[in-house]
C-alpha cells in the first residue's frame, strides 16, 4: 500500500480567499454608504469627468468581484489602465456618461430581479454602445503591455 502525501496547494492561490473576504467585505460597506450609481449620477450633473471616471470603474468592480471568479479578474487585470484611459477619454462627452449611467442601472435592476440573463443582455448591449462611443469620438484603444 503507496500512502498518498497530499500536494501542496500552489502559493499563487492562496491569497485569493482572503482577498476575496476583504475586498468583499469592503464592497459591501461601501454599497451600503454610496451607490456608484449616484456617485456617477452627482459627478455627471456637476460635470466632473474624474469622479465619474471614478465611480463607473467602482461599478464595474463591483460586478468583477459578486462573479467571484479568480480567472476572470486575471484575465481583466492587464487590461484596467487600458480601460481607464478609455473612460476618461468617452466620459468627457455628456452623452456617454448619461449612457452608462443608464445601462448601469438597468444592469442593476437585472441583477437585484435575479435576471442573469437579462443582466447579461443589457452589458452586452451596453459594452457594444460603449464601443460605438469610441468610434463616434475618435477614440482608439491602446494596446495592452499583455499583448506585446
Amino acid at each position: 500500500m503507496t500512502a498518498t502525501v497530499p500536494r501542496p496547494e500552489p502559493i499563487t492561490s492562496r491569497p485569493y480567499p482572503v482577498r476575496r473576504a476583504v475586498k468583499g467585505s469592503a464592497l459591501l460597506k461601501m454599497l451600503r454608504t454610496t451607490d456608484p450609481k449616484d456617485i456617477a449620477r452627482e459627478s455627471h450633473d456637476a460635470g466632473d469627468v474624474p469622479r465619474f471616471v471614478e465611480a463607473d470603474l467602482a461599478f464595474h468592480e463591483v460586478l468583477f468581484e459578486a462573479a467571484d471568479n479568480a480567472f476572470l479578474e486575471a484575465l481583466m487585470q492587464p487590461l484596467a489602465s487600458v480601460i481607464r484611459e478609455l473612460r476618461e477619454e468617452t466620459s468627457s462627452a455628456p452623452e456617454t456618461r448619461e449612457h452608462a449611467i443608464d445601462y448601469h442601472g438597468r444592469i442593476l435592476r437585472r441583477v437585484a430581479d435575479r435576471d442573469s440573463e437579462g443582466a447579461r443582455d443589457e452589458m452586452r448591449e451596453h459594452l457594444v454602445l460603449t464601443e460605438e462611443y469610441m468610434e463616434r469620438f475618435r477614440v482608439r484603444p491602446r494596446s495592452s503591455p499583455a499583448a506585446s
